[in-house]
């Protein structure tokens, strides 16, 4: 059978509190927050992010820095595994030089990517 914890859940339509699995604890944030758990999870650190793909251009790495200005790097992805990283400020000062808009625009984002 799965541990189980104890937990300061409180179901509030039946008004008790009740036993918590160590599964729903990890699905659930607000019970993974209530939750007595010694160590922090790496879920607790995850955050969910715009990524690309080796087949996305600079010119659509471009448009989504336009459109996400909160955006310090973006993940490039190749079969759901991280192959690189763009960051922001690099990417830019690159593109920005001359001529290097009109030669890597239609490039894969991989010849501006930290690898």
């Amino acid at each position: 059978p799965p541990p189980r914890l104890i937990c300061a859940a409180f179901d509030a339509r039946y008004r008790r509190s009740r036993t918590v699995t160590l599964a729903d604890q990890l699905a659930s944030p607000a019970l993974r927050a209530k939750a007595r758990i010694a160590q922090p999870v790496a879920a607790d650190l995850a955050v969910a992010c715009v990524t690309v793909s080796p087949e996305h251009t600079n010119a659509q790495v471009y448009e989504i820095f336009a459109r996400h200005r909160e955006l310090s790097s973006l993940p490039v992805l190749e079969e759901g595994r991280p192959i690189g990283l763009i960051n922001r400020t690099l990417f830019l000062s690159q593109i920005s030089k001359p001529f290097h808009k009109e030669l890597f625009d239609k490039k894969s984002c991989i010849a501006l990517m930290d690898k």
